[in-house]
């Protein structure tokens, strides 16, 4: 899941218990997100609509044997 960086920003100031900065910093400067490719990818930039939570369960349904979404034996 991604989203905005200002997204970032506006949920830490909203949670109130997060140091503002930390979530930017994480993808900024510790390359969150670049170490490989996902198999499934959303941006929750503007929320979650039930059209885009029903997206991540049926690439959750449709997964194959091969891939991240794949549990471990």
């Amino acid at each position: 899941m991604h989203c905005d960086l200002e997204e970032i920003d506006r949920r830490e100031r909203g949670r109130g218990d997060r140091r503002i900065g930390e979530g930017r910093s994480h993808v900024e400067i510790d390359g969150i997100h670049t170490f490989g490719p996902y198999d499934y990818e959303v941006d929750t930039s503007d929320g979650v609509p039930d059209a885009l939570a029903e997206s991540v369960s049926a690439a959750w349904r449709s997964r194959g044997t091969r891939g991240v979404l794949t549990a471990s034996a």
